[in-house]
């Protein structure tokens, strides 16, 4: 699904050990006028390098890599689920 697929996309080879990648997905909603524009955010998710395992030569996400949902968080409730 949706992360499959961001795993394909994101890494976090960047910066030093303690760099961080913010994601923040959803769905942008554009209205005709006079209504407004509208954003959907469907997940927030922060990805850091694990500190205790080498890196490995890959864009992919993989044991390396720690993901910390923040969906919550930022916005007082569950991030929505679609089946």
């Amino acid at each position: 699904g949706k992360e499959m697929m961001l795993d394909e996309i994101v890494h976090v080879r960047f910066g030093d050990e303690n760099s961080k990648l913010v994601v923040l997905t959803g769905i942008q909603i554009n209205m005709p006028r006079p209504f407004e524009d509208m954003f959907q955010p469907l997940s927030f998710t922060m990805l850091s390098k694990n500190r205790n395992k080498p890196s490995k030569k890959s864009d992919k996400l993989n044991s390396n890599t720690t993901r910390e949902d923040l969906f919550r968080e930022a916005f007082g409730h569950p991030a929505p689920v679609f089946s």
